[in-house]
This record gives structure tokens, C-alpha cells and sequence, in this order.
């Protein structure tokens, strides 16, 4: 008969020839083949040597049997002494046909049913993305904070875009917009807008106000004719009765010492020129106004507040696909987390994924953690489509 020739996997110390082609040969010419062995018992002839042989029990193919009664890979467990390339050798040519290679997927994917179900419907499976988790929108205020802000100290800054910190004092949403604070009154996700108005105001007195100076490449007004207060101070004592009446910032010592002699009036005002030349600093405070607000509502108006749109990359796409928006300030870029890893742009299947889904169902590394987690995505996602059926699972 003739010889299966394969290059040996090596020799023992006795010379004897150890690994597959050894048992190759014995196996193509039977028992009259010459044999390498010091064994004269053909039967014996047909055992691999090896460290493993003298057990007679364990075979290189009882091996390969037990691995695919365990639903272990074969193919990456080799018989001690057995190259990797003549392992997977003699499994496809030796011990299967091509006709029953099927029939082993099929018995090892039978084998793990069972065990496979059980993570896919687990929850305890961890197949959330750790940055998916830390996005999660917090509260402040009973305003629910999210992309494109992030809240210091409470939420990761890869959360939120750059330049958009918040901070939570005593339950009230705090915007720094630099050298001035601002209380956040709304956030207006779907129009990226958000309301804002002068931190620390009272019925009365008037916290010290600077010119507000925008990061043009982070804000905008959302009205293209932005009224003002004008808040003038450190103003003559000589100013007519008439518009200190009307016009005067009064709340005792402690907002002297801050404005002095002080004025609030609008851009509309008759004697807006005149106390211009009487009063020495000017403050323009952005405000947004109604047909109500009457001369001396300086304080209503402020606390109104007025509305800025925000620039920065749009999370709707995100959002839509079940995502959480961030943002990588390592490559600053946009990024959608998601429960399985973080996207691009959205939630919904790439090629990459699609690529991986089809090598998880190929391989025998369907019981990875990452293909788990992505054929048990793939899994709940169809079941959703009946809430029914995945109320039960959960």
C-alpha cells in the first residue's frame, strides 16, 4: 500500500520517530509495515507514541473525540508532540471526510446549545461598552443633562464636547461662559439651543455683570437683533431727579459698593445718551424682550434670561440608533457609544460588524466574550420587533 509521506514532527530520545507521520505510516500499511517501535504487538503498532501513549486509554483520536464531546475546538488543542498543521491534518483527512464535517459542527453547536442560550439571554453577560454606561444623562436641577454637556465631577468628559462643562451648585445648572456665570433655565436639545440668565440675581439687587464675550466657535445668539440692558456705573451725582427715579440700581450698601452710582436702561431709552456722558463704566447684558417690559424692569428682564444655539457635532443620528453621543478629545472626533463599542457616526450595522458577525458564526470562537455580546445584540434586536416575546426573556 502506499506511504502518506509527511514531514516528522520530531524524533525522542530513543530515536523513535514521535508525531503523526509515525502513525500515518502504520495506519496505511497495517500490521506488516515496518515499524520504528520496539513493540512486536501490531496493535500497538497503531498507538501514537508520545509521553501520552503509554496511557492506553488516551489516543491522539480518543483525544480529538473528547474535545468534541466538550464542544471544545479540536483544531486548537493538538495532541501533545503534534504540529499544528498535522493536528488540523489528521482531523480533516484522517478522522473526518468532507462529507461529515458538517455533521461535527453540527454536534458541537448541539453539544452547547444549552450553554450558548444561557449567555445569550443572561443578564449578567457583561456586553455593555464601559463609555456607553458612563454616558448615561444625569439631572440637576430636574434638567436632564446630556451631550454636548457634561456635568463636572458627576459624568466623564469624553461625554460631552469640549468647552461645554457644567457644574451643579445647590441644584441649580451653572454655564461659565468666561469671566461670567450663568444659570442654565432650559435645554432645548432638538433646536441645539439653550436658555440661560445671570447667575445669583434677587428680586432687587444686581450681581456684579461683565461683558459677555462668546467662544464663536462654541456659541451664537439664536436671534439674529440681540437687544441690551445697558448697566452704566460709577455715574455723576448730578444726573436729573427724573432718571434715578426711574432708572436707579438700588439695593442698599451692598450694591453700592459693587456699581456706585448705577443705571439700567434699554437701548430704546430717550436719556440713554445723556447718562452715557455722565457715567463713567458701561456693562451690556444681553436680554430678550417682550411689548410688556416697562422702563424700570430691568430686574424681570434679566431674569428672563435670552437664548444661545450651540455649535458642535449634531447627535440626532446618534441618539435615533440608541446611542449615547461623546466625543474623543484624543482625536477630536465625534463619537456615538454604543452597548457594544463606540461608532463613528451611529448605533446602526457596519461593514466591520456584519464582517465579525459572519466570522463569529464561522469559527469556533462563537463563545468569545465579543461574539456573545455581538450575536446576542443581533438576537434581542428581532425580538424587540414583539415586545411580548422579549418581555418574557428579560
Amino acid at each position: 500500500m502506499a506511504v502518506l509521506q509527511r514531514s516528522c514532527s520530531g524524533v525522542d530520545g530513543g530515536g523513535n520517530v514521535v508525531g503523526n507521520e509515525w502513525w500515518l505510516r502504520n495506519q496505511s500499511r497495517g500490521p506488516s509495515a515496518q515499524s520504528l517501535s520496539t513493540s512486536k504487538d501490531p496493535q500497538e503498532q497503531a498507538k501514537p507514541p508520545g509521553p501520552e501513549a503509554s496511557d492506553d486509554t488516551i489516543t491522539m483520536k480518543k483525544k480529538w473525540e473528547k474535545l468534541v464531546d466538550a464542544g471544545t475546538n479540536p483544531y486548537a488543542h493538538p495532541y501533545k508532540g503534534i504540529k499544528l498543521d498535522d493536528w488540523k491534518y489528521l482531523i480533516d483527512e484522517v478522522w473526518l471526510d468532507p462529507a461529515n464535517k458538517k455533521s461535527l459542527s453540527t454536534h458541537i453547536s448541539s453539544v452547547n446549545l444549552g450553554i450558548f442560550t444561557f449567555f445569550l439571554l443572561s443578564e449578567t453577560t457583561s456586553c455593555v461598552d464601559s463609555k456607553y454606561e458612563a454616558c448615561v444623562p444625569k439631572k440637576c436641577g430636574g434638567q436632564s443633562i446630556s451631550y454636548p454637556f457634561w456635568i463636572q465631577g458627576e459624568q466623564e468628559s469624553y461625554c460631552g464636547y469640549p468647552g461645554f462643562e457644567l457644574t451643579c451648585q445647590n441644584n441649580h445648572t451653572i454655564l461659565q461662559i468666561p469671566e461670567n456665570n450663568y444659570t442654565v433655565q432650559e435645554i432645548l436639545y432638538d433646536s441645539q439651543s439653550i436658555r440661560i440668565s445671570v447667575s445669583n440675581l434677587s428680586n432687587e439687587c444686581l450681581p456684579p455683570i461683565r461683558n459677555l464675550s462668546l467662544e464663536v466657535d462654541k456659541f451664537k445668539f439664536a436671534a439674529s437683533d440681540i437687544p441690551y440692558l445697558h448697566i452704566l456705573s460709577n455715574c455723576s451725582l448730578s444726573l436729573p431727579g427724573g432718571l434715578l427715579d426711574s432708572n436707579r440700581i438700588s439695593c442698599g450698601v451692598k450694591n453700592e459698593d459693587a456699581w456706585g452710582l448705577a443705571l439700567a436702561m434699554f437701548g430704546n431709552n430717550k436719556n440713554l445718551n445723556y447718562a452715557l456722558g455722565k457715567c463713567k463704566t458701561l456693562v451690556l447684558a444681553p436680554v430678550e424682550l417682550n411689548g410688556y417690559d416697562g422702563i424700570g424692569d430691568y430686574m424681570k428682564v434679566l431674569m428672563r434670561g435670552f437664548v444661545l444655539q450651540w455649535k458642535a457635532s449634531n447627535c440626532s443620528e446618534c441618539k435615533s440608533s440608541g446611542g449615547r453621543c461623546g466625543f474623543d478629545a484624543s482625536n477630536y472626533q465625534f463619537r456615538c457609544f454604543c452597548k457594544d463599542r463606540p461608532h463613528r457616526v451611529s448605533c446602526k450595522t457596519s461593514k466591520s460588524s456584519v464582517s465579525l458577525l459572519s466570522y463569529c458564526h464561522s469559527s469556533y470562537l462563537v463563545f468569545s466574550r465579543k461574539c456573545v455580546c455581538l450575536i446576542k445584540s443581533k438576537i434581542i434586536n428581532t425580538i424587540r420587533k414583539d415586545h411580548s416575546i422579549y418581555d418574557s426573556l428579560r
